[in-house]
């Protein structure tokens, strides 16, 4: 399935069968005007029981789960003090990134809080897994946490959103030259010495947009 946000007017999610491509369900997704910032989706377990859960979030500063075999909003918390930027989901967990400069983590089947990330400095406009690594991006760094002991470990100054980490590689927009991608080898296990190895220069615009697709690297401005 694909699964898309709305901006205003439309502010929807809906759901795509992706063989034919027709639209299989739509929700009503934050309301009262609040574009869709960013969906993610897991298999979620409890017990002998598995769901398919849709995480969305927007400007509403909500998290809202659904079901998506009936396109229930089936729960919705307060996320953050301010707008809802990214969100993404892993091993039973959510972590959400917002303008009040912070991640949160959120326990994936009750959406109780689990732990804040705090990101002085900068606020989290996208958000992206490395091995066993948490990436916090926003408009002048990417901050590296670990996701087991919550802690800050590297900073990438002078990086920004968007980000994608595909294949060993950590690509990323630049805050003083928002238009070209460093690229940086982010195989190794420690953040450390993950180095920078190139800079595609090719946009005569900001980045907003990194995508992979059949082995090519995929940029928007």
């Amino acid at each position: 399935k694909v699964f898309s946000g709305g901006a205003f007017p439309d502010d929807t999610i809906k759901i795509w069968d992706n063989s034919d491509f027709h639209c299989e369900r739509k929700m009503l997704g934050g309301g009262n005007n609040f574009a869709i910032n960013d969906l993610a989706a897991l298999r979620v377990t409890a017990g002998q029981m598995e769901d398919s859960r849709l995480f969305s979030v927007d400007d509403s500063a909500l998290l809202r789960a659904w079901d998506v075999e009936t396109g229930t909003c089936i729960q919705s918390t307060p996320g953050h003090e301010l707008g809802i930027k990214a969100v993404i989901a892993r091993d039973q967990q959510i972590i959400t990134g917002s303008l009040d400069m912070s991640a949160r983590i959120w326990d994936v089947r009750t959406l109780e809080h689990v732990a804040t990330l705090d990101c002085i400095g900068d606020s989290v406009m996208a958000l992206d897994f490395v091995q066993d690594w948490v990436l916090c991006a926003g408009t002048n760094s990417v901050k590296v946490w670990d996701i087991t002991t919550r802690r800050l470990y590297r900073v990438l100054d002078g990086c920004r959103w968007p980000i994608l980490f595909q294949d060993g590689l950590l690509y990323c927009a630049i805050h003083d030259s928002a238009q070209d991608i460093k690229v940086f080898d982010a195989s190794h296990v420690d953040p450390k010495n993950w180095k920078v190895l190139d800079l595609l220069k090719g946009h005569s615009a900001d980045v907003t947009a990194l995508e992979w697709f059949n082995g090519t690297l995929c940029s928007a401005s």
